[in-house]
């Protein structure tokens, strides 16, 4: 019998259904063609599919087992979130393990940095109080603060053995602990966590490397040696200074006195005043020093010599009387000789060998103008038997008979003039009168002679003293320099178990507890676990080791610091606060210090011996130290166990070796067919990809396939029938409407199902992000100690910024555990917009809540012990 045809016109839904239900039973295991039933007409073969859908639609077993696999599908959703909290919380754990292992040798390692600051900055300071206390010895007025610097230098030294020895014990205890100290740290944290996440596991920690050298810990023959002879050798330099300072105190008060005659008692009388009034002197001839450190006595000799040749270039009488023309004559001769003398005088002082200062005394009177040889000087002239003045004397008669002297004139060979008298008087009381009196130059000037005679007699004495000195400073500033070399050379050195750093590996059982609910049961063993985790050390450049180490210190040295004052406290903290920048820390701490003593004094050997205890300090090589302390790091754990031996190290090696060989062997079998797949999906993701390619190739596109009949009509037939037996036929618009009244009451329904499942995915989603950035912002705050309140703030700050979500508000808080360890607990409230201000019977609807905790063991700065 022939099939009859469909009709010529066909809905587009229609089309469909028949389409699906041809394919499902040309795909069944049971056969896709046409059956006849016993009355001869045509019947459709038996499909599994009937169970779910049929010519009405789809089933209610159909229906009911979609709604028990969306379900599941939900449910399985969840359990996937709630496995991924816990496999990103077991990591977490681990990670929090390493660190609070490395954390103990961070901790170790910074001990031993400040156990070396400690060492060095006490030698630096005994050693720099030694040199200070030298420097002070050399100056009379500060020698009894040398004597308690040098004392309290000592005593220092000495102790620093002590705290040395303490130090070593101390230190090889804690290296030999630290593997133990850094195992029970990681499995209080792992202890402490793995409730935080309900279950249980077990863990192991791995320093790497496991074994470690002896710390050592240098000790300085020369600064004890030092130590010993600086008091004994701060004597002999305080008796040797007092010695030249009294006698640098004589030459000063000379050298103080020639100045104020010279000029310092300008514009009172002195040389340089009396220079400007009695001649024609220039300023520039005439300078006026005021301050006695620039002034020196070739000046008050140059002024001299200025004076004298201008009085003795103006030089005349006042009057045409004969006496004003004998006294002007007179004061020629003077200014002349005055002149003559001055040219053999000298003035060399360089302050370090023995001044050579010559003054020529002038004559004040009579007596003294017969030593000169002005006295015995054939230049006066001879006429009628008498010696007179000068040669236009009235006295002359006649012709002039020739030259003669006052010695001649008072042995008798010439007669006085009777209209000059001239005599040996009349020349030697020429400069009788300036020199007595403070109102004429030639006093000035004999005062500065004289005062350049004392100040030769005392620089004599003073610098053979003074050089005394320098020799016994020198002497001990070596010793003291190279115990500076020796100290710096022995440091505190230590190589600990871990110091490249740790491995951490934890197995992990989570159990959950049963649920209330008879619909869904958790199962009590959701899984295992494992992580692998590695931390190691860096810097923290931002941050001091040595900032407060000072706290206390005074108390536990005892007398030989506090005898010393505030000044070797001060010196020790202005060391340790510039322990990082080597030498120049070293100078300028000592500089600072003896900035704050008087060095000032006559000798001069204050500020030398200071200077050469600087130069002394600038030659020692002392290297920058690190002051930042190492805390502990996540890190990438292959790089640290390529340099271990241990179980953990080679599991992870091994781990690593044969995640690369699996995938390298992968690709080489992979079939063809998977490689092209792959290639496709690569193609897919690319930007020349183009919907209408298949996998038939080119742009052909797939055949149509015509609606099929089900019910075994013929083609071409205007709408889809089905047989509910033999000859009835149902129509299917009726069907449809059925389905449309079905779907139009079901869809609410399912609607407000959907809206529920999804806004609960949505936030099983949020607390698994949540619980991933809250534990990784509260492992970081592991290397910033117990910091309270703002630890916590920190913290909440890191989650916002993992999370930028601004339908969540993030609460943390922190807790003291055991063992000093810190607890963090983070909470957020999950608050859509499309939920807020929705309220149910007038109730409003809370945003929901959830919470996370971590604890971590705290980075702990070192102690010194």
């Amino acid at each position: 019998m022939r099939e009859p045809s469909h009709p010529r016109r066909s809905t587009p839904s229609a089309c469909l259904l028949y389409s699906v239900r041809r394919a499902l039973v040309s795909h069944s295991a049971f056969g896709s063609h046409l059956a006849c039933g016993a009355s001869g007409a045509p019947r459709r073969a038996a499909c599994p599919t009937d169970l779910f859908v049929d010519g009405r639609g789809f089933t209610t077993v159909g229906a009911a087992i979609a709604i028990l696999l969306s379900c599941i599908l939900a449910f399985f959703c969840l359990w996937a979130a709630r496995a991924q909290s816990q496999a990103a919380g077991v990591q977490a754990a681990c990670d929090a393990a390493a660190l609070a292992a490395q954390s103990e040798v961070a901790e170790f390692v910074l001990s031993v940095r400040v156990a070396d600051a400690t060492l060095l900055t006490m030698s630096l300071t005994g050693l720099a109080a030694l040199g200070v206390g030298t420097v002070c010895c050399c100056v009379p007025a500060a020698a009894p603060t040398g004597a308690k610097l040098l004392d309290a230098g000592k005593a220092i030294l000495e102790k620093r053995d002590d705290v040395a020895r303490t130090e070593k014990r101390a230190l090889d205890a804690a290296q030999d602990t630290l593997p133990v100290a850094a195992q029970a740290q990681a499995q209080a944290v792992l202890q402490e966590n793995g409730t935080e996440i309900d279950g249980s596991g077990i863990g192991y920690v791995e320093l790497v490397p496991a074994d470690a050298p002896e710390v050592s810990v240098g000790f300085s023959d020369a600064a004890s040696e030092a130590a010993q002879e600086a008091p004994q050798a701060g004597s002999e330099i305080a008796d040797a200074a007092q010695a030249a300072e009294e006698a640098a105190q004589e030459a000063s008060d000379a050298r103080k006195r020639a100045w104020e005659h010279d000029c310092g008692n300008a514009p009172s009388p002195c040389m340089a005043e009396r220079a400007s009034v009695l001649s024609g002197i220039t300023a520039a001839e005439n300078p006026i020093k005021h301050s006695v450190d620039t002034w020196s006595f070739s000046d008050a000799l140059a002024r001299a010599k200025a004076y004298y040749a201008h009085r003795a270039a103006e030089e005349a009488p006042f009057s045409d009387s004969v006496e004003e023309r004998v006294r002007s004559a007179m004061r020629a001769k003077f200014y002349e000789y005055a002149l003559e003398e001055l040219e053999s005088a000298r003035a060399v002082d360089d302050g370090v060998s023995p001044p050579d200062i010559y003054f020529p005394e002038l004559f004040s009177n009579t007596d003294g103008m017969r030593s000169t040889r002005l006295y015995t000087e054939k230049a006066y002239p001879v006429a009628g038997g008498a010696l007179h003045a000068y040669a236009g004397c009235p006295g002359i008669e006649g012709a002039v008979e020739g030259q003669g002297s006052l010695s001649e004139l008072e042995s008798g060979s010439y007669e006085k003039c009777s209209v000059c008298q001239f005599d040996a008087s009349t020349l030697g009381k020429v400069a009788s009168a300036s020199t007595s009196i403070d109102n004429g130059f030639e006093h000035h000037y004999r005062e500065v002679a004289r005062a350049a005679e004392d100040y030769c007699a005392a620089q004599a004495v003073a610098l053979p003293a003074a050089q005394e000195v320098k020799d016994f400073v020198d002497e001990s500033l070596g010793a003291i320099t190279q115990a500076f070399e020796d100290v710096a050379a022995r440091r505190v050195e230590a190589y600990p178990p871990g110091r490249f750093g740790t491995l951490a590996a934890y197995a992990f059982d989570a159990n959950h507890a049963q649920a209330d609910s008879s619909f869904f049961d958790a199962p009590s063993d959701a899984g295992s676990f494992a992580a692998v985790s590695s931390a190691i050390m860096v810097e923290d450049q931002g941050e001091n080791a040595l900032s407060s180490l000072l706290d206390g210190v005074e108390e536990e040295i005892g007398p030989p610091l506090t005898d010393a004052g505030d000044a070797v406290l001060g010196l020790w903290g202005s060391l340790l606060d510039a322990y990082g920048s080597g030498v120049e820390g070293l100078t300028d701490g000592v500089s600072g210090m003896l900035d704050g003593i008087p060095l000032a004094s006559a000798s001069g050997l204050g500020p030398w011996a200071s200077n050469a205890l600087m130069e002394a300090l600038e030659s020692v090589g002392l290297e920058p130290a690190n002051t930042a302390p190492a805390k502990p790091v996540i890190a990438n754990s292959g790089h640290v166990a390529a340099k271990g031996d241990g179980p953990v190290a080679q599991a992870v090696l091994a781990l690593k070796e044969g995640s690369s060989w699996f995938r390298a062997a992968s690709r080489a079998f992979e079939s063809p067919s998977r490689r092209r797949a792959r290639g496709r999906c690569f193609a897919m993701q690319s930007p020349g990809f183009s919907a209408r390619r298949n996998r038939l190739g080119g742009n052909r596109r797939v055949k149509r396939c015509d609606p099929v009949s089900i019910t075994g009509q013929p083609r071409g037939m205007r709408g889809p029938v089905a047989r509910d037996g033999p000859g009835t036929i149902v129509s299917a618009r009726k069907n449809l409407g059925q389905m449309t009244v079905e779907a139009a009451v079901v869809l609410p329904v399912m609607a407000a199902i959907a809206f529920i499942v999804v806004n609960a995915l949505i936030f099983v989603g949020d607390c698994t992000a949540f619980d991933i950035v809250a534990r990784d912002a509260i492992r970081l705050q592991a290397d910033d100690g117990f910091e309270g309140a703002q630890g916590a703030a920190e913290v909440k700050a890191r989650i916002e910024e993992g999370l930028a979500m601004d339908h969540e508000a993030v609460e943390v808080s922190c807790e003291r555990t055991g063992l000093g360890h810190v607890r963090y607990t983070a909470s957020t409230a999950f608050s859509p917009p499309f939920l807020q201000g929705v309220g149910v019977f007038g109730i409003s609807v809370p945003p929901l809540e959830h919470e996370v905790s971590m604890t971590v063991s705290p980075y702990r700065k070192g102690v010194v012990v």
